[in-house]
């Protein structure tokens, strides 16, 4: 997701198939975001770091509701199936459609258990914590941040 973000952000995938293809390394997986994908020009480059061979594009499907109600018993949710009733009446069922989400819905917006007021204020509080910085090692590097 960051890979590209930065100087020279439209040839970085270039650099990676180059790199892929000079370590000769056999089998590899790359993750992204299907978003950061420029068709085309991206699969031609993997194409050749895998030698030639058919590449595999997976997209991970949303969480089923019993999928989520164990994600939810993971992180600790006393009551995983009434919270994600929760999130349906109160219109954040979005949220529970990917670990990631679900986890910033019960620990980053519904605080010790208890729900924002408002829709708005759901969003606004999932949308304060998504500004934060957690990765103390990103925090202090000011490419992030625009300066030079």
């Amino acid at each position: 997701d960051e890979y590209r973000s930065g100087e020279n952000r439209t040839d970085k995938l270039l650099q990676l198939a180059n790199a892929l293809v000079g370590a000769r390394v056999a089998k590899w997986r790359l993750t992204c975001r299907a978003e950061d994908w420029r068709d085309a020009a991206d699969l031609k480059a993997m194409q050749r770091a895998a030698g030639e061979e058919e590449i595999i594009v997976a997209h991970l499907l949303p969480l089923r509701e019993d999928e989520a109600i164990k994600v939810l018993a993971a992180l600790g949710a006393t009551d995983p199936t009434d919270f994600t009733r929760q999130a349906h009446a109160r219109g954040a069922a979005a949220f529970l459609e990917s670990p990631l989400s679900l986890s910033l819905l019960h620990s980053g917006v519904v605080t010790g258990g208890v729900w924002p007021a408002s829709r708005f204020e759901l969003f606004e509080r999932a949308v304060d914590a998504l500004c934060h910085e957690y990765n103390s090692e990103r925090l202090t590097e000011p490419s992030l941040w625009g300066v030079r």
